[in-house]
């Protein structure tokens, strides 16, 4: 919040909220288009970090009994991590195609 310069001053903007405390202070947490606030100031995860990201999801989902999953929110390097945890075999509700 500090980076993004939100604080106490900071006007909710048009289409989203910044949930303040009892004495004006934001909590942290931005409803809607307030997320944009900080957005811009968040450095993207690193592939690592998405590829840890991904093998702790699916291992989770496996042991809801989850066995096939779609991830939308993902971009070019969340699907690109994906098709090289399958190619190596890490993803348990999927493995590697065979020809």
């Amino acid at each position: 919040m500090a980076l993004a310069k939100v604080d106490r001053t900071t006007p909710d903007p048009t289409g989203g909220q910044i949930v303040r405390d009892g004495s004006g202070e934001p909590t942290g947490l931005l409803k809607d288009d307030a997320q944009g606030l900080v957005s811009g100031v968040i450095p993207p995860p690193s592939a690592d970090r998405i590829e840890a990201a991904q093998v702790k999801m699916a291992g989770m989902l496996l042991a809801a009994g989850i066995t096939s999953f779609l991830d939308a929110a993902g971009g070019e390097e969340t699907v690109k991590t994906y098709a090289e945890l399958i190619t190596k075999g890490v993803l348990p509700q999927q493995s590697p195609p065979r020809c």
